[in-house]
């Protein structure tokens, strides 16, 4: 019966990872992922290398790894049938991590689209990003972070919220419809929710098969707002216009959806990790 319960489980979480590496959760641009090629110039390495300093995007992409580990902990440590798991879960998380990679994940994106635009659509990336408004935009985006991960935000929800106007929530849907940040957040619920799942059928030994379905647990529309209205707090609506027009304008788009990409892959990377250690863990 354990060798059976093990297959199931095996053959579960294996389909788990296949409909991870091709789950469609967010748009995808017509960028290459393939790693970097030797056709890759110095000058263009240069500049991945630069978009990727000024843009604050290694910090982001660890700090998505850690907001997607921390709902696959908590969500296990809310499961009492899923709590006899939880040391698995966690050294898994600690081990898989350590596998992750980020830069081949980042860089050929990256790579491709400084190739595809032209020069001067690439210095108005850098001039954002170099101007005083980008760079404390950058800071902002990594306070934001830092206090939802030390769960800051839970103890000012209601403060933060109802300081928003309804003119700085429009500009916060902008940016969000924009970006698709709260796409991201979704995907990240929605692995946690199918990894902790397999773990509670394991739990209560059932034997099913099949594949997970749904794109996990809605965006909650009041945390993205609180999460936003705390990155944006210190802006003037004019600043955050500025921003908004970057955003949302033929280089920003193409910038936020190579960006965009990136972040889901790497969570879908480190989850593929994540749960093939815990198959083998599982399986002793």
């Amino acid at each position: 019966m354990h060798c059976h319960g093990t297959r199931i489980l095996r053959a579960a979480l294996l389909l788990l990872l296949l409909f991870a590496a091709s789950h469609p959760a967010l748009p995808t641009p017509a960028v290459a992922t393939e790693g970097e090629t030797a056709t890759t110039s110095p000058e263009v390495a240069a500049q991945v290398d630069r978009l990727i300093a000024v843009s604050g995007l290694a910090a982001e992409l660890a700090d998505d790894l850690t907001q997607t580990r921390s709902l696959l902990v908590a969500r296990c440590a809310a499961s009492d049938r899923c709590t006899v798991y939880s040391d698995a879960v966690t050294s898994t998380l600690a081990a898989g991590t350590r596998e992750l990679k980020l830069g081949p994940i980042a860089r050929p994106p990256l790579a491709e689209m400084v190739s595809l635009l032209s020069e001067d659509d690439v210095e108005q990336i850098f001039a954002f990003y170099d101007s005083p408004l980008g760079r404390r935009i950058v800071e902002q985006e990594a306070t934001a972070r830092t206090a939802e991960h030390r769960q800051q935000v839970a103890n000012t929800t209601e403060e933060i919220y109802w300081r928003l106007t309804d003119d700085r929530i429009a500009q916060i849907e902008t940016f969000d419809s924009s970006t698709d940040f709260g796409a991201l957040r979704r995907l990240q619920a929605g692995f946690a929710e199918r990894v902790i799942g397999w773990l509670d059928r394991r739990a209560e030994e059932q034997d099913r098969t099949g594949t997970p379905s749904g794109d996990g647990a809605p965006i909650d529309r009041h945390r993205l707002h609180v999460h936003l209205g705390l990155m944006f707090e210190p802006l003037t609506d004019d600043e955050l216009d500025t921003y908004l027009d970057f955003v949302t304008g033929d280089v920003g788009e193409t910038w936020f959806a190579t960006r965009r990409e990136i972040r889901a892959n790497s969570v879908r990377a480190d989850l593929k990790v994540v749960l093939t250690r815990l198959i083998d863990r599982l399986a002793d």
